[in-house]
């Protein structure tokens, strides 16, 4: 996921660790975007959803872009419509439950935003529950 290129700079970058967590989870929510946009959504979506776990602010969204905005910054950016095509992509995934919980912070708000902070709370439950249910798991 992080090439040895990445992970050398991640290493000689900091010794707070939140601070290496932040700088980790950028770089994996750019890959996992690359990956997005080239269409390859099994690799996007433990990518973005580790860096928003590893640190939220990584993952840059809008709910939709507005004509102006240039490539680049559409391939460095969530948007509504690449965030359902991720979740629609298997929902049968950890990754999946991620997104919906990724879906109801930015646009809980949102008129209608309600249904997704339900679907959200659900998938929240369904993650502790595995969590619960196999302790190994947890590091």
């Amino acid at each position: 996921i992080i090439s040895k290129t990445q992970q050398k700079q991640l290493s000689t970058k900091t010794t707070d660790q939140q601070a290496a967590d932040y700088d980790e989870a950028n770089i994996l929510f750019a890959n996992g975007m690359t990956d997005a946009c080239a269409g390859d959504f099994d690799a996007a979506v433990p990518q973005i959803t580790t860096a928003y776990l590893l640190d939220g602010r990584s993952v840059k969204f809008i709910p939709k872009f507005t004509d102006d905005i240039d490539a680049k910054s559409k391939n460095s950016i969530l948007d509504g419509e690449m965030l359902m095509a991720l979740i629609h992509n298997d929902t049968t995934t950890f990754g999946a439950d991620i997104l919906h919980i990724i879906l109801a912070m930015h646009l809980g708000a949102a008129p209608g935003g309600q249904q997704f902070i339900a679907i959200a709370m659900v998938r929240i439950d369904k993650l502790i529950t595995y969590i619960e249910d196999h302790p190994e798991i947890e590091a």
